[in-house]
This record gives structure tokens, sequence and C-alpha cells, in this order.
């Protein structure tokens, strides 16, 4: 039970401590809550152990706005992007197009992901933030991926309308490969 508090926690906006923790951004923190955010990072770790011997879907998607969202537009096909927090990602790109303000003001980008291994499913109803039907899949801390296109879509929005946008096409690498 309390490793599915600690997902609930991560989907509903404490994936911001976890992130700001993975990238070195704890100036200020006291101990107890650098203390408290290693025990999170260590339950969702585990968390997605368990699901390790499972097929990852075959596809998933990211929505990301800002600095981000565009440091990973400009990525060459081919570069490496090594992602240091654990990553919540969503099956249905409608999800990821209203993360990523897709036809709202400042549009993000979209991320179609092909994931390899080391994450785990999150779909039990109340455990997801969007909503409960949404089926989300937490990518492993320190996970690598390949740009390897960029190809214009048609997407479904959670509001039901049918917009085109241009996603970035990227797959999980394994750890050995080079950044």
């Amino acid at each position: 039970m309390a490793e599915l508090a600690f997902v609930r926690d991560f989907t509903h906006n404490g994936y911001v401590q976890l992130r700001d923790y993975a990238l070195g951004k704890i100036k200020g923190w006291s101990k107890f809550k650098v203390q408290q955010t290693e025990i999170k990072i260590d339950l969702l770790e585990n968390y997605i152990a368990k699901y390790r011997g499972k097929p990852p879907p075959r596809v998933v998607w990211r929505g990301n706005t800002g600095e981000w969202a565009e440091h990973l537009r400009t990525r060459e096909i081919g570069e490496v992007v090594k992602i240091d927090p654990l990553t919540s990602t969503s099956l249905d790109i409608g999800v990821a197009m209203n993360f990523a303000k897709i036809g709202k003001e400042g549009e993000g980008r979209v991320l179609e992901i092909i994931p390899r291994k080391g994450g785990a499913y999150v779909g039990i109803r109340g455990v997801s933030s969007y909503d409960t039907s949404e089926k989300e899949w937490i990518m492993r801390t320190h996970h690598k991926i390949r740009k390897v296109g960029v190809e214009k879509i048609r997407g479904r929005r959670t509001d039901g309308s049918i917009v085109e946008i241009e996603v970035d096409q990227y797959e999980e690498i394994d750890d050995d490969d080079d950044v």
C-alpha cells in the first residue's frame, strides 16, 4: 500500500521534487527533505523493479513545455539524451498533448517514445493523476533515449478534438550505449 501511495504522489506533481533531486537542485533543502526524497525514489524504483519482467508498451507519449521541450526538439537524429529523473509517460497521446499545451498558449512538444525496458504500468483506478482511465508508463531513473525522427501526425486531444502536430520520435536505448 505504501508503494501505491508514493506512486500516486509521483503522478500528482510529486515528480517535481524527485526531478529536482535527480538534477542536483537541492540547495536550501533540509536534511529531512533529502532523506524523504531518497526514500520516495527507492520505493518507486522497487515498484518499477516488480514489473521488469513485463513487456513494455509498444509506444508511449510524453508532453513537454518550456526549455526542456525546446532542448528535445533541437536534438539531431541519432543524438542520445540521458534523462535522470523518473519519467511519467502516457499510453494516450491526448494526455501528452494536454501536458504539452497543444492547441493552447505556449505550445510545447510531444515525444513519441519506444520503451525498451525498466518501467512499470500505472493504471490502477485512483492512482494516475490525470483521470481514472489514463494508463501511465513510468520510465526508470537514468534512462537514455535516442532521437530517431520527427513526424507530423494527427492526434486526438482529451477533449475529443483532432489536430495535426509534429512529434519528436525517440527510442529508449540500453545503458551500455554511449551518450
